[in-house]
């Protein structure tokens, strides 16, 4: 069962990866050549855009973290969870191409935010927002923080109430609760999210270069212009392999302080080394010092605060959240819905506010058979992809969950990689790969590359349902007589049909949303929507790229509906 998913992923993941990285240090006819990781390294230009890489990444980290924290807090500790979560798996599963078109109306010169600053008096002219590193931060911290929320999210929901309910019999107070029973809890879905928020920060492209300057270049653009222009394999590939092995690097310095389990959801079967119990006691030592510290601050303040209001420091911390809260999922919502007014405007650019109504965006865009085949080809595409990693990923995922077996570790952390890696790594090595066997261009070969990317979201969606699956129903039905399959398909897959389809939705979002790999592998007639709409942005970002946008929206919102529908219990008679 697990055969399927492991034969698919060495074959379009990890072997394509390794021809690339042989390509990269061996030449035919020279053999071993370290030419280009020599060139990266001793290259000032490359050092600086590099550097800048990783400082955006950081930066974005770091703002995400702060900014997402208290947003799957006040979930995680609300009674309506699903309707607060559906706020936040809307820009989730929009297309980042989308998010960044609505910040172009948001930022612009003529856009909402600054015709609202010289409105109130705030600004006498235009701000410089787009274009610049600001615009840059924003518009990635915008498309990230719902992968953080998310991931702490899975994390929180997970801690028993009971104890800080324990905590304030015991006398605690929230501040102290908070800081020294919560967040240490919830410390593991952080680092998690910080991890895989960093590591899709250093393959981040599109936002740089469409709300950037030159001096916001990331590395990953200069891989895309470099192999459309001169298809320098050699030194491609070496920035490739840097971007590999920094992103490897964060994983395995993860991996040894934290362990993988927060992401992936897998509990790692393996004894530690004294070293790592010696690291990890003077680590928790050091941390538990760290927050009482902290918490007692806190508390001081908070208390120093209630003297002052008179009011009870239980209502400041709840009215705070609320606060935080909504004014971040304002900042999360917000953008989708400006894209709709500025799609019916009659005006060539976007702007705001929009001038007249007209759907002529829509009928130009939507009458064009380009488009309508780039979308056809990108829902046909996303379809089978979502499909066949679905096949795949289901089986992998029961024997991942239900059994015990030797290196079982290490399927899992083969199978969640290309989640975790930079997509561009996989796109330049595919279309190497390709291009040795005619598959460049194809509508198979970006199926192929899109599934490799998609089976780690359905393994890890359905192991989510599996794990709190009551295998005693599947017991008792073969105790009574039932067959295996009868029983599979009788109980054990209508139990868990919700996370199969959630599985299939995540997959088919993921390869409709890609655009590093289409941007590689397919070419001509056979490009995508998000790569037309990429080309499309980069001659000149009008109404009708909003108008497009807003019909992506909306179809997604409702398969959005529509799953929630699907995992609603249902009556019984």
């Amino acid at each position: 069962m697990l055969g399927p998913c492991i034969i698919w992923l060495c074959i379009l993941f990890f072997i394509p990866i390794a021809i690339l990285f042989g390509r990269t240090f061996y030449d035919p006819q020279i053999g071993l050549n370290t030419e280009n990781i020599h060139r990266i390294l001793t290259t000032e230009a490359y050092l600086a855009i590099m550097s800048i890489t990783v400082k955006i990444a950081l930066s974005v980290t770091l703002i995400v973290i702060v900014t997402a924290y208290p947003i799957a807090y006040y979930i995680a500790s609300s009674e309506g969870r699903n309707s607060l979560l559906t706020l936040v798996l809307l820009p989730f599963w929009t297309s980042y191409l989308v998010r960044i078109f609505a910040w172009l109306a948001l930022l612009g010169r003529n856009g909402l935010i600054n015709n609202l600053l010289q409105y109130l008096h705030i600004t006498d002219s235009p701000l410089k927002l787009v274009y610049t590193y600001q615009g840059v931060l924003i518009g990635m911290v915008h498309a990230l923080i719902p992968l953080a929320v998310l991931t702490m999210y899975a994390n929180m929901k997970n801690i028993p109430q009971v104890l800080r309910e324990s905590a304030f019999t015991l006398g605690s107070s929230r501040v102290q609760t908070f800081w020294r029973i919560y967040f240490p809890l919830s410390f593991s879905g952080v680092t998690a999210a910080a991890l895989m928020v960093f590591i899709i920060a250093l393959g981040f492209f599109t936002t740089p270069a469409l709300l950037g300057s030159a001096k916001e270049t990331m590395i990953t653009l200069v891989v895309v212009d470099m192999l459309h222009t001169s298809l320098n394999w050699g030194l491609a590939g070496a920035i490739a392999i840097l971007m590999l092995f920094t992103a490897m690097g964060a994983v395995y310095v993860y991996q040894k302080i934290f362990g993988l389990t927060a992401v992936t959801g897998f509990r790692e079967e393996q004894k530690e080394s004294a070293i790592n119990i010696f690291i990890g006691n003077f680590a928790r030592a050091t941390g538990i010092a760290f927050l009482r510290f902290i918490g007692s601050f806190f508390d001081y303040i908070s208390k120093a605060l209630e003297m002052v209001a008179k009011r009870t420091s239980k209502m400041v911390f709840k009215l705070g959240f609320t606060g935080v809260f909504f004014v971040l999922i304002t900042f999360l919502v917000v953008p989708m819905f400006v894209l709709f007014p500025v799609s019916i405007s009659e005006s060539k650019f976007l702007e705001w506010p929009p001038r007249g109504f007209t759907f002529h965006w829509y009928t130009s865009y939507f009458g064009n058979p380009i488009w309508i085949s780039a979308i056809a080809r990108s829902f046909v595409v996303a379809s089978i992809t979502g499909v066949i990693a679905t096949v795949i990923g289901f089986p992998a995922a029961i024997i991942l969950v239900r059994e015990r077996f030797p290196l079982k570790n290490m399927l899992i952390t083969m199978i969640t990689a290309p989640m975790i890696l930079p997509h561009i790594i996989l796109a330049i090595s595919l279309f190497y790969a390709y291009s040795k066997v005619r598959l460049v261009g194809t509508t198979i070969g970006l199926v192929l590359g899109h599934t490799a990317l998609a089976i780690p979201f359905v393994v890890i969606t359905v192991s989510s349902v599996l794990r709190n699956y009551d295998q005693q129903l599947d017991q008792a039905a073969m105790i009574l007589g039932a067959p295996p399959l009868v029983v599979f398909r009788r109980i054990t897959f209508p139990l868990l049909a919700s996370g199969v389809f959630a599985g299939f939705f995540f997959a088919f979002i993921t390869s409709f949303d890609e655009l590093t790999v289409a941007l590689f592998v397919t070419g001509g007639l056979m490009s995508t929507l998000p790569k037309l709409m990429w080309a499309d942005a980069l001659d000149q970002v009008s109404p009708g790229l909003a108008a497009i946008s807003v019909v992506i929206f909306a179809v997604l919102t409702i398969a959005l509906f529509v799953m929630f529908q699907m995992k609603k219990p249902r009556k019984t008679v």
